[in-house]
């Protein structure tokens, strides 16, 4: 042993006794953010010294620690729990790392922080290839120790959301009933009923804003799998290299280049449905990946050597047809062949139009609830307006009508003067947005537009309000604040 404990932090002496060694409680303790307060730390060393001087240093910091001296109980104690495992090689004879392996086997989630000496550089080098979250090199200063121990409580709690995202994704859950009163309507809901009950691949076609999405979560609701998890990733919002670390997950931290265990959402959507919207939009190299999981239902977190098996039905939904986009050389002609897709045509909102009284009623419904409970009516001379209307940007254009119809009038009443006004400039906005696939904003309120952002974010995450403030760039209070002030209902968890 050639380190030891000083006033200052973690420091070198000449040789090894109990007086070189300064009492712990003397160690000026920094108070650590809330965030990383009270996150459990193992201490794992057979030097009684080190481990009791840093159990009383990182107690004094805030954090819950325990130690031992025992590799084998140090495996079972990080076993099922969220723990941060401060472990000292020295204590692992010869280069045996098996007990590394198997906190990480035990506890996937647990972050293992390596302490090592400088005649143990090879055994560190593999704790950090088996996945050791970072490397401790003696002497390491106090100041040193806790900035690790801080990022590695950040991980850890990052682990923890991952634990709540994913019990809310195979929470059991309902969906609106796809409107079927046109004769088109109707086909898809028999396409819908028939291919819910296999386990086939199922592509949804149509233009932006049909509801491809709502008859992809009603697949997955209608299917044996209901009770699993429904995981969707929008391959046309992220860049190739952070779709991929999305879809099949990581071993590393692209920023820090440390260690870093993340699971993507293939390895979410184990045992339930995973919708890739716009696979067409999906680059070449990941498609690549795509084909591999096909072909072996298994995935491999990108730089790690293992695979493990999955057992996911895949949705995909596309605007533009996968034969044209095979054609330039945008989609593999492989990965269209392998997918040998059901496919699903979603009509456009000028075809049904016979539903539009039921989707009426429902976006009316929608904004009762945000309006705490105030009544809204809609008169037939404006359903007659709506009916005449070329929906350029289908369902998704009627919601964003309704939506500023109702704010732009005065009373509890939808007035036919305003309603009038509001389809003009939409009419102006939505050709575009429809080509494009984006959704546009001109024309938009502020308020309108700050209140989607956190609609959908909190619908991507099911509600979980800190997660989703935190995906905004605001804080906890802050979203509270905006949802009260925008008339957002505080169970909102999901979309129809």
């Amino acid at each position: 042993m050639t380190s030891t404990l000083s006033m200052s932090g973690i420091m070198p002496v000449g040789g090894l006794n109990e007086s070189s060694y300064a009492p712990a409680v003397a160690w000026s303790a920094p108070v650590l953010e809330s965030t990383v307060k009270g996150a459990a730390v193992l201490i794992a060393s057979d030097d009684s010294l080190l481990r009791n001087s840093l159990q009383q240093h990182l107690s004094a910091a805030g954090y819950e620690v325990e130690g031992s001296a025992d590799a084998a109980d140090v495996a079972r104690r990080a076993a099922g729990r969220k723990l941060i495992v401060l472990l000292d090689l020295q204590m692992l004879k010869g280069d045996d790392l098996d007990a590394l392996k198997t906190i990480r086997q035990s506890n996937r989630y647990a972050q293992i922080v390596v302490m090592a000496g400088a005649e143990e550089a090879k055994k560190a080098t593999e704790a950090l290839r088996l996945g050791a979250y970072e490397l401790l090199n003696k002497p390491f200063q106090s100041a040193e120790l806790l900035a690790v121990l801080r990022q590695a409580a950040k991980t850890a709690r990052m682990f923890r959301d991952y634990q709540e995202l994913r019990a809310a994704l195979v929470a059991p859950r309902t969906v609106a009933e796809f409107p079927a009163v046109s004769a088109k309507s109707q086909a898809v809901v028999r396409e819908v009923d028939r291919l819910a009950k296999t386990d086939a691949t199922v592509l949804i076609t149509g233009e932006s804003g049909t509801g491809k999405s709502v008859v992809a979560r009603l697949i997955h609701q209608r299917s044996n799998r209901s009770q699993g998890p429904f995981v969707v990733v929008n391959c046309a919002a992220l860049p190739q290299e952070l779709l991929e670390e999305e879809l099949f997950g990581t071993t590393r931290d692209r920023v820090r280049g440390t260690s870093l265990e993340r699971a993507g959402r293939i390895e979410m959507a184990d045992g339930g449905t995973l919708v890739l919207h716009e696979i067409a939009n999906c680059p070449l190299e990941v498609q690549t990946r795509l084909l591999g999981l096909l072909q072996n239902r298994t995935v491999q977190r990108i730089g790690s050597t293992d695979a493990q098996r999955v057992d996911v039905r895949m949705v995909l939904t596309s605007r533009r047809s996968l034969s044209s986009a095979c054609q330039e050389g945008r989609l593999r002609e492989d990965l269209l062949q392998r997918l040998s897709p059901q496919v699903i045509e979603m009509p456009a909102m000028r075809e049904r139009l016979e539903d539009l009284p039921q989707l009426v009623e429902s976006i009316r419904q929608r904004l009762i609830q945000a309006r705490g409970g105030r009544p809204l009516t809609i008169g037939s001379d404006c359903l007659q307006l709506l009916k005449q209307h070329n929906w350029t940007g289908n369902v998704r254009e009627l919601e964003c009508v309704l939506e500023r119809a109702f704010l732009n009038s005065p009373g509890d009443a939808l007035e036919a003067s305003t309603l009038k006004m509001i389809l003009a400039d939409s009419t102006k906005v939505t050709q575009s947005a429809a080509q494009s696939g984006i959704s546009m904003l001109a024309g938009r309120t502020l308020d309108d537009i700050e209140k989607q952002a956190i609609i959908e974010t909190l619908q991507a995450y099911r509600g979980n309000k800190a997660r989703s403030a935190r995906i905004l760039g605001i804080s906890e209070k802050s979203i509270y604040n905006k949802m009260r002030r925008l008339g957002i209902p505080f169970d909102l968890v999901g979309s129809a």
